[in-house]
């Protein structure tokens, strides 16, 4: 209990100790009757009123004491359950807000996902197109150096007709190159050997040593092709 609760205790004892003397105050024949009394009983009397006196205090003082202990249970309660529910409400709150920002992360982590498989995807598309790019260009070289001294090439684009001059993605472009390549190949095997095996022939007989081990070095010697025709055919058909 407060200092304030007991000093309205103390005051209420008081209280009732001036009200019990003011009523018992005593008359003239209750004097007269009291000096004929012994020392001994005026002392039973006085104990047994101060019983009286003391019974009476403590059954108010408890009733006083209970009264202030639910009094303060009730505000203790109140303000517990007011506690609680500010407490839920601000779960309730974080909750959401943990949620949110799950789903945004989440989300975030399928879109690098599926930015990762298209860059990987456009990687290896790369990777292929610069590998027969590369398979292309020796095997042009190696045709050039082979090509009579009588062969001139073009210089530059405006001698090539304007019908064999078309708009193509890279990987059309790739496999155009591929396609005017093979048939440059065909037509320059029919005309210098026209009397060895067919080109077909020749294709397979290098895939199929190739893959028994011969290097692309040991193909073209043994078989008497350039290497850069070695290698567009293993990177064709292989």
């Amino acid at each position: 209990m407060t200092g304030l609760e007991i000093g309205m205790l103390a005051i209420g004892a008081l209280s009732i100790l001036g009200s019990f003397f003011i009523t018992s105050k005593l008359t003239g024949s209750d004097l007269s009757e009291v000096q004929k009394l012994t020392e001994k009983e005026i002392q039973i009397l006085v104990e047994k009123k101060f019983k009286e006196l003391e019974s009476e205090f403590e059954k108010r003082l408890q009733e006083k004491v209970d009264h202030v202990l639910e009094e303060t249970d009730r505000k203790t309660d109140k303000e517990t359950n007011d506690k609680i529910m500010e407490i839920g409400e601000y779960s309730d709150t974080v909750l959401k807000s943990m949620n949110k920002s799950h789903d945004e992360v989440m989300f975030m982590y399928n879109m690098l996902n599926e930015k990762q498989e298209k860059v990987t995807e456009l990687t290896a598309t790369l990777q292929k197109m610069e590998s027969e790019i590369r398979y292309m260009e020796d095997a042009l070289r190696d045709r050039l150096s082979e090509m009579p001294e009588s062969f001139v090439p073009l210089q530059n684009m405006e001698e090539i007709p304007a019908e064999y001059v078309k708009e193509e993605t890279p990987i059309e472009e790739v496999h155009s190159m591929k396609e005017e390549l093979q048939k440059e190949l065909d037509d320059h095997s029919n005309n210098t050997n026209s009397g060895d095996i067919s080109r077909a022939e020749l294709n397979q007989k290098i895939i199929d040593m190739h893959n028994q081990g011969f290097s692309e070095i040991e193909l073209a010697k043994k078989l008497g092709v350039g290497l850069g025709e070695v290698k567009l055919v293993l990177g064709l058909f292989n």
